[in-house]
């Protein structure tokens, strides 16, 4: 969750947390983007890793050329939550170093790359969710979602090795 309370569950939130209120039809992780997911999961284990997804939309398509991590205030492990004072100057930050809030992502140690019932309940709409699934002795997994209302759809996803353009 990105806050139980105020902003995270605001219908009228400001602007740039709805960037596209639209749903993209492709995620694309460029560079490192993966790499870094991993290992911010693996480094907050036990507990859930949250970042920052950042890049751009580009016709219909969420590219997501960073991650940015975020600590993690929840009191347990099995969950997250972030400090809205720290997103809303991490935004402020990227958008002057012209690049767009798309959404977060979120690690699930000891689960699967699904959304949780309490993710889909509190979640911000509107915007790109990346989960993490952790599993030992098992490949981590990775999917993209998105939460329109009540209703959760699964993204299509690629990941671009480091050097690849955007075709």
């Amino acid at each position: 969750m990105f806050c139980k309370d105020a902003l995270a569950r605001d219908a009228s939130a400001p602007d740039f947390v709805t960037p596209d209120l639209v749903t993209p039809d492709l995620v694309t992780l460029e560079g490192e983007v993966e790499a870094a997911l991993l290992a911010a999961a693996h480094g907050a284990w036990p507990r859930e890793a949250v970042l920052a997804l950042v890049g751009r939309r580009e016709e219909g398509h969420a590219v997501i050329e960073g991650c940015v991590l975020l600590q993690n205030i929840a009191p347990e492990d099995a969950v997250f939550a972030v400090d809205p004072i720290e997103f809303v100057r991490l935004e402020a930050g990227q958008r002057a170093a012209g690049r767009q809030w798309l959404g977060f992502a979120h690690s699930h140690p000891n689960g699967l790359a699904e959304l949780s019932a309490q993710d889909r309940a509190t979640l911000w709409p509107h915007c790109v969710q990346l989960v993490l699934g952790l599993r030992k002795a098992a490949p981590a997994t990775l999917r993209a979602f998105w939460l329109d209302g009540a209703h959760m759809q699964a993204i299509p996803m690629r990941t671009l090795a480091r050097g690849e353009v955007l075709a």
